[in-house]
């Protein structure tokens, strides 16, 4: 409960720096990275606790590796949509339409 509200404060401090646009722009940017990410998580922590194969190095090893791998996808996502948001960006999309 307390994180939500400092995550809020937080946010509504950002909001008065930036600018309307910067503020749009950043929050899809979040927003597309958290859709990521929610995609993503697939409760392989669980699997490694209730599976009865849990202690097996190799079940182990497998979802680790598979974690990692998940890591990398998501930590190269966020350049992957960054490009598609950078005519807006460097101010060569014409919002006016």
């Amino acid at each position: 409960m307390l994180n939500a509200i400092l995550m809020m404060v937080r946010n509504l401090l950002v909001a008065r720096l930036i600018s309307l646009q910067d503020y749009g722009l950043a929050s899809t940017f979040v927003l597309a990275v958290t859709i990521v990410e929610m995609m993503s998580a697939l409760g392989l922590q669980q699997q490694m606790v209730q599976s009865k194969q849990g202690d097996e190095p190799y079940l182990q090893a497998s979802l680790q590796g598979f974690q990692a791998f998940r890591g990398v996808i998501n930590g190269t996502s966020p350049n992957n949509t960054s490009k598609s948001f950078s005519p807006l960006q460097h101010g060569e999309a014409d919002m006016t339409a």
